[in-house]
C-alpha cells in the first residue's frame, strides 16, 4: 500500500494547545498521518477528518506527539543499529502508530499517557508474539538513580538514592527530586491472527 516507502511524510509530528496551520507546519499536515491512525477531535462529528474544521491532536490535550515506524526500510538494519534491533530478517513487516499525549489538568500534569497500535503488514501470522517496554529513565542526573517495581500496583519506579541530585541546574533537580513510576493501563488486546 506504499506505506513502506521512506519519505518525509513518517516522522514525529507535535501539536500543542494554542497552534494553528499556520505557527505549525505539523498541525497544518496532520492529515497526512489520519489515515495512519493520528487522533483529531471532530468537531463537526461527520467521522471524517476536515483540514481546517477537526482539531488534529487528543481531545483536551495540551500536548500531542503522534509517528508511524515500521522495520521494512532494510537499510536501517545493522549490527550497530542499538535501538534499530541490529540486523534482523525476516523482517516482521510491522507498522506501529504510536501516540503520546499530556494533559495540564489538575491531578494529571505530572503523567504522560502512551499508546501504540501495532499492524502485522505481512502475510505469515505472528506467532507467540510478546510485547514490552524498554525504558532508561534517568531521573536527573543518572549516577545515583534507583529502580524497583510494586508487584501490587504492577507499576515500575524509579528514584534517586538520596534526597539531592546534583546541583539543582539543569538537567538535575537538586534537592527533594521527584521519582517517576510506569504502569499498564490496558494491556495488548488482539483483533485478529494478523
Amino acid at each position: 500500500d506504499g506505506s513502506w516507502e521512506t519519505n518525509g511524510d513518517f516522522k514525529m509530528y507535535t501539536v500543542k494547545l494554542g497552534d494553528n496551520e499556520t505557527n505549525n507546519p505539523d498541525y497544518a499536515n496532520w492529515y497526512k498521518m489520519v489515515p495512519y491512525g493520528a487522533p483529531y477531535v471532530d468537531r463537526n462529528n461527520n467521522g471524517v477528518y476536515d483540514q481546517g474544521v477537526d482539531l488534529p491532536g487528543v481531545k483536551d490535550a495540551a500536548q500531542t506527539v503522534f509517528e508511524v515506524m515500521t522495520d521494512m526500510d532494510i537499510t536501517a538494519h545493522s549490527p550497530g543499529e542499538g535501538f534499530g534491533g541490529g540486523i534482523t530478517n525476516p523482517l516482521l513487516k510491522a507498522e506501529i502508530a504510536w501516540t503520546s499525549w499530556a494533559y495540564t489538568s489538575p491531578g494529571l500534569e505530572d503523567i504522560q499517557f502512551i499508546k501504540w497500535r501495532i499492524i502485522n503488514k505481512g502475510t505469515n501470522i505472528w506467532d507467540s508474539t510478546f510485547m514490552g517496554v524498554v525504558t532508561d529513565p534517568d531521573l536527573g542526573e543518572p549516577y545515583d538513580d534507583y529502580i524497583g517495581c510494586d508487584t501490587v500496583l504492577n507499576l515500575g519506579f524509579c528514584y534517586n538514592g538520596d534526597n539531592d541530585d546534583g546541583t539543582g541546574a539543569p538537567p538535575t533537580y537538586g534537592a527533594s527530586p521527584p521519582a517517576v513510576g510506569l504502569d499498564y493501563f490496558r494491556g495488548t488486546v488482539k483483533k485478529n491472527t494478523n
